[in-house]
């Protein structure tokens, strides 16, 4: 396909969400290029992103986009069309809107807010259509999930009040990430049963996902009304006071789940990982062997244990609980990655480095393998080869933000504080204007090269963005003494 017909092929998809939405363009001014779509060149509509090359698009965009050209716009290999990444998402959040049927619906809220709301708007319920259904980007592992889907379709066709069969239609939209429809099939089960403890159950799992955690909280409270023994929704519950940092309620929720079933692994499971957060590592030992007598291959109990000898200084237990969960599992990737990290811990660069690299026979394009490599080397004192795989990660993941702090701090410790300063102000114009750790790093650079008043202002900025950010503080502190000795003497 040439460029020509690449050109008309975007230019008859359209999506994504308009600017005249928006509620605070002004806040959203500075970022929005950061969130539009490379098809539709709007805000983007519930975004996805190219593994290999990193380009956002709208859900529904890159659907059609892939409809008509079996590639990634910008034709990457062995590409993956996945959920957006964590600060993409977070920007999104930023962003106030508008329902998209207003004026008739005058309900407006933050991004993620709004695509609940939408799902259920009443406008929409009391319209017959409005817009074309949503569509499911197509992956080959969830080709079975897309035929299920339409075998229950089907079933509805001939029985659209089977409230079983919209139950199960509803699992298979969480599957699939189709989680506003999802939520219509779970609400039509409550209309068919308003006693269906597992409709409320779905809706708050749907919720959990979406992170709007109050919301679960709710629909998980009307299902144990119903049903005060429900073992996996008081599971669910606590999971979701646990997002809400509601950690007693959390741990009361789990206890309340193993009172219905003292043998419930993952009730023993969520409990042991609240308190590794807590920092009470025996009782967090306690509940995690528990899950491991009750399930000898559960790998997740043996993975938590090894991140709890991490935290416990417990390198040599960590990596033998990592290596038992890589034998139930060979493909187990985080087991191969954390067993690099205890022995980074330890100062074994080298053995760090080969598990990395085993990783990456796995999957050779793992930045998270290529990164710990990056930090081993760079532990090792090899900056510049630190510097070579960070560069290798950018040739994979433009503006990959760990690739590029980590090449300035290599350039730090360098002493080349002008080519690190370009990083991180590379950092904040084109990837995330709100890293915190750019901002913090960039005024250590301008402190060296006795920049002292821009360094006190991108230090000001880092705690404007995080308060609490204890290093950036300390940093400031140095910058101002450093400052006030500088003009003394100058």
């Amino acid at each position: 396909m040439d460029n020509n017909q690449a050109s008309t092929n975007i230019s008859t998809i359209k999506g994504g969400i308009p600017i005249n939405r928006i509620k605070n363009i002004e806040k959203v001014e500075v970022i929005k290029d950061l969130i539009k779509c490379f098809i539709c060149n709007e805000i983007l509509d519930n975004p996805f992103e190219c593994s290999v090359c990193d380009s956002r698009f709208c859900e529904d965009c890159i659907h059609d986009w892939i409809k008509l050209n079996h590639s990634c716009p910008l034709k990457c290999p062995n590409y993956k069309v996945v959920k957006a990444k964590v600060q993409t998402r977070k920007m999104l959040g930023l962003i106030i809107l508008k329902c998209k049927f207003s004026p008739s619906c005058s309900f407006e809220s933050e991004y993620w807010a709004m695509m609940d709301h939408e799902a259920t708007c009443e406008i929409q319920m009391n319209q017959k259509k409005i817009g074309s259904p949503k569509k499911t980007i197509l992956h080959k592992e969830n080709e079975e999930e897309l035929m299920e889907r339409q075998r229950y379709m089907t079933l509805l066709e001939v029985d659209p009040n089977n409230k079983s069969f919209h139950y199960q239609l509803g699992n298979i939209n969480v599957k699939l990430f189709k989680l506003k429809d999802a939520l219509n099939c779970y609400n039509k089960v409550l209309s068919l049963d308003k006693n269906s403890k597992e409709a409320y159950k779905g809706i708050g799992n749907v919720y959990l996902q979406q992170k709007n955690n109050e919301e679960a909280l709710k629909n998980f409270q009307k299902a144990l009304v119903i049903d005060p023994n429900y073992k996996e929704v008081h599971v669910a519950l606590g999971i979701a006071f646990s997002n809400l940092n509601l950690t007693e309620e959390a741990i009361n929720s789990y206890k309340k789940a193993l009172s219905c079933d003292s043998s419930y692994r993952d009730a023993y499971y969520h409990l042991g990982m609240t308190y590794k957060n807590m920092t009470l590592y025996d009782k967090a030992l306690e509940n995690i062997n528990k899950t491991i007598e009750l399930d000898t291959n559960f790998q997740e109990g043996y993975m938590a244990k090894g991140n709890i000898f991490i935290c416990l200084e417990e390198y040599e237990k960590a990596i033998s609980m990592f290596l038992i969960a890589s034998k139930i599992n060979p493909k187990n990737i985080d087991a191969y990655i954390n067993i690099g990290v205890a022995y980074d811990k330890q100062g074994k660069f080298k053995e760090s480095i080969d598990f990395n690299r085993k990783v990456l026979e796995l999957d050779t394009k793992n930045n998270k393998a290529l990164l710990n490599i990056g930090i081993s080397l760079d532990n090792w004192g090899k900056h510049k080869k630190a510097i070579e795989v960070y560069k290798t990660i950018l040739e994979l993941y433009p503006n990959n933000i760990d690739a590029l702090l980590n090449i300035g701090v290599s350039l730090d410790k360098l002493g080349r504080y002008d080519e690190s300063a370009q990083m991180y102000n590379k950092i904040i114009v084109d990837v995330d204007p709100y890293c915190k750790l750019a901002y913090n790093n960039l005024g250590n650079c301008l402190m060296h090269n006795r920049k002292f008043e821009e360094s006190i202002i991108k230090l000001k900025k880092a705690l404007e963005i995080d308060p609490n950010y204890i290093t950036a503080k300390s940093n400031l502190e140095k910058a101002i003494k450093s400052y006030e000795v500088y003009l003394k003497y100058s």
